[in-house]
């Protein structure tokens, strides 16, 4: 038995003898119209088989095509816990302003994991790393943030922040000192005004952390922790005063209490691109993207329950190509958090026949997606006492899970990709 390298975002796998497959179901995608399936005068061109023997050894091959697994991969643009690399920089930046304020000093970049992967927390407790016990004297640094008295009120700045802060309900980053001036000394209402943006969304109270929060310099709130439901969204942080004035700082961060990574069960057509590889005269026969795939005579049993199943197959050779998959149609928040190949080798028939393979499996990651790309494989069997087999394959599922807002889908309106 033959052994090839399987490459897979960088990691070497080793392939059983190839990769084959067959006719999809659910819908074709192709550079152009797909040809009828396999007539006689194609099948003879190709090998001298009649149509019936043809489709036979076609069918067979497909049948005992071989899984090949690759590993989950992460995507790279995300911080732990599905974040968005820099949102998790922002809160990182926020809470060690905080950790300043009461004294301690935050552990140096990289000794602790940035996002903890526990669905409700953001950031990893201080309970799980613990920052270094070195403490400075509050009194002195109360007296050195002292803000000069203005005319007019105004917020400089959220947990040290003067643009864009990051509000989140997740612990334990749910603490926000709005710092600024003459807020008065009697409380108001502070409240998160979603965008215009976001007709739909109702402004978020946050509440004072005790009643002797607010002081004329600075506010000390937090948001109900229980609150999910929510995408992400920008907002306008609003300060109420007690005498009906109101402050505003614009353009703040909303970022919902994530969800556990939740599998694909269909990627819409829009969201994919599948390489019209051509022959020199003509497109290739079949090419077919099914998701949800259902296994049936050509689609293996190990493909069922994938988020999609793509094929290729003719009866001549054809080249290698990729694969693009956009899926910035995902609902606010919601990101990819992962992607497996599952690819299926084919069993040319004869004895000791194994398929030539033609390029390479890889996957490299995009903004908002991921490209694959795939190889292709062909088997040319002698069939005694005079005929040839020929067919030309490719075909793999994809897994695909996305993390994103608990209580919210992963798409908006009516395409829902998750249970």
């Amino acid at each position: 038995m033959c052994w090839i390298p399987l490459c897979l975002a960088g990691t070497s796998l080793l392939a059983l003898p190839h990769l084959q497959y067959a006719a999809g179901r659910s819908f074709a995608l192709a550079s152009a119209a797909s040809p009828p399936a396999y007539s006689a005068q194609t099948t003879q061109a190709e090998g001298n088989l009649p149509t019936s023997s043809y489709l036979e050894l076609r069918k067979q091959t497909l049948a005992h095509a071989r899984l090949i697994s690759g590993p989950r991969l992460k995507n790279p643009n995300l911080a732990s816990g599905g974040i968005d690399r820099g949102i998790a920089s922002a809160l990182a930046e926020e809470r060690a302003d905080r950790l300043n304020r009461i004294g301690l000093t935050p552990p140096a970049a990289g000794t602790a994991a940035l996002l903890s992967g526990h669905p409700a927390t953001l950031l990893s407790s201080p309970e799980s790393s613990p920052p270094t016990s070195t403490t400075r004297n509050p009194m002195i640094r109360d007296a050195a943030s002292k803000s000069p008295s203005c005319p007019l009120p105004v917020i400089r700045a959220v947990n040290g922040r003067s643009t864009s802060p990051v509000f989140t309900p997740a612990e334990p980053d749910n603490h926000y000192r709005i710092s600024g001036c003459a807020f008065g000394s009697t409380p108001g209402m502070v409240r998160l005004q979603p965008a215009p943006a976001n007709p739909s969304l109702e402004s978020i109270t946050l509440k004072l952390d005790t009643p002797s929060s607010w002081s004329d310099d600075h506010i000390d709130v937090h948001i109900n922790s229980a609150l999910t439901g929510l995408p992400d969204f920008t907002a306008d942080l609003i300060v109420q005063l007690s005498s009906g004035v109101s402050v505003r700082m614009p353009r703040c961060q909303f970022l919902a209490v994530r969800g556990d990574p939740q599998l694909l069960h269909s990627i819409p057509a829009a969201s994919v691109r599948l390489d019209a590889t051509t022959l020199p005269a003509r497109a290739i026969h079949q090419v077919e993207f099914e998701s949800p795939p259902i296994a049936s005579g050509e689609v293996p049993p190990e493909a069922s329950g994938a988020s999609a199943f793509i094929s290729r197959s003719d009866p001549r050779e054809f080249a290698s190509g990729k694969d693009t998959y956009d899926l910035s149609q995902l609902a606010p928040g919601w990101a990819i958090d992962s992607v497996q190949l599952r690819v299926f080798d084919a069993a040319c028939p004869g004895e000791n026949k194994v398929a030539v393979s033609s390029g390479s499996w890889e996957t490299s990651w995009t903004s908002h997606g991921f490209v694959v790309a795939w190889a292709g494989e062909t088997c040319a069997s002698p069939i005694p006492p005079v005929f040839n087999f020929m067919l030309s394959s490719s075909q793999y599922a994809l897994d695909v899970w996305v993390i994103g807002p608990a209580g919210t889908q992963a798409f908006p309106n009516s395409f829902v990709g998750t249970p």
